[in-house]
């Protein structure tokens, strides 16, 4: 239950850590409604958003409800524009009464673990899981991601859930949906 598809716009951010919450709390979250905040956080809709500003909505305002947004996994299929503008229709007296909503749903801290093996590791063992970015190539920017302009930089960040799988390697679980590498899952080893 950890795998969605963030299909032809870049939410991972707000997919894997609704993904982490749902663990916490045992209910579904709404990835959609989580980029939202984020977006309207940053004041920039372009494409993609950064994890710390996901924790920062996770702390601040909250997780909602899967079923109480009406934007779903299928929105995800719309161009990037066009799902930027679905988003920016909701009015604003709807979005005030999902905050209150997701106000019951936040999480109380997050910290930056510095990327060494062991500290991951230790993080992990610790946690359970650990929200990742990976530096992306330039394919970050080919389909089925379509952003609004062409990236300026040759990298790009892309979010996924790290837990540990056998005391050897991670699992990887990615936001591209089940057609991805193993169900959507990779793996990774601890000594790489």
């Amino acid at each position: 239950a950890d795998i969605d598809d963030q299909h032809r716009v870049g939410i991972c951010t707000g997919i894997m850590l609704t993904m982490r919450a749902q663990k916490h709390f045992g209910i579904r979250f709404s990835a959609d409604f989580q980029y939202l905040m984020q977006k309207r956080s940053e004041n920039n809709w372009n494409e993609g958003s950064s994890i710390s500003t996901a924790l920062k909505i996770g702390k601040n305002v909250g997780f909602l409800p899967y079923d109480e947004f009406l934007i779903k996994e299928s929105d995800r299929k719309l161009s990037y524009a066009d799902y930027i503008l679905k988003l920016q229709a909701i009015p604003e007296a709807e979005i005030t009464r999902l905050m209150g909503i997701a106000s019951k749903y936040k999480i109380k801290a997050y910290a930056n673990v510095p990327v060494t093996r062991d500290n991951l590791a230790n993080a992990i063992d610790t946690t359970g899981s650990l929200l990742v970015r990976y530096s992306l190539d330039t394919e970050w920017y080919y389909p089925p991601i379509e952003p609004l302009r062409p990236s300026p930089k040759p990298t790009s960040g892309h979010a996924v859930n790290e837990t540990n799988y056998d005391g050897g390697s991670f699992r990887i679980a990615n936001s591209c949906g089940k057609s991805w590498a193993d169900k959507g899952t990779a793996y990774h080893l601890l000594k790489d």
